[in-house]
């Protein structure tokens, strides 16, 4: 009897929902990333004129991936407005190779806007770490242990 594979093995991957900035956010995931860690965008599939929103929402982001530090992530821009967002309660854990990638990491999510939960620091539990939320309200705890 031969063992059937299922065409998408079981997984669970972080969803981030935005209100038309997925396109921005993993551009900007990509490009800070990018330095310090293998990152790629593996999809990014945009909605033309016949959403809801009409043609308001064309090219925005229907389904969009990347991977970052070997774990993948979804992207969305919501066509239905909702009165939440991202909260510091959830937020990705990111283990680096050196202070100076915690560092340069925290100062580029943090730009524009972004906000420091917990400044580039050694706190005794590691080298390294840095807690910050981005522009787009995403949370990144940042370590070099």
């Amino acid at each position: 009897m031969t063992e059937q594979t299922p065409a998408t093995a079981p997984s669970a991957t972080p969803f981030l929902m935005f209100q038309g900035e997925a396109g921005a956010a993993m551009d900007l995931y990509l490009a800070v990333f990018g330095p310090h860690v293998p990152a790629s965008e593996l999809r990014r599939d945009l909605f033309d004129g016949s959403t809801p929103r009409g043609e308001e929402w064309a090219g925005k982001v229907s389904h969009g991936e990347i991977e970052v530090a070997g774990q993948r992530l979804r992207f969305f821009d919501s066509f239905t407005e909702h009165a939440f967002g991202f909260t510091p309660a959830v937020s990705l854990f990111v283990e680096l190779e050196s202070p100076e990638a915690v560092d340069a990491l925290a100062e580029a999510l943090t730009a524009d806007c972004g906000q420091d939960y917990m400044p580039a620091g050694d706190y005794g539990f590691s080298r390294r770490f840095a807690w910050v939320g981005d522009r787009f309200g995403m949370t990144w705890q940042l370590n070099a242990a």
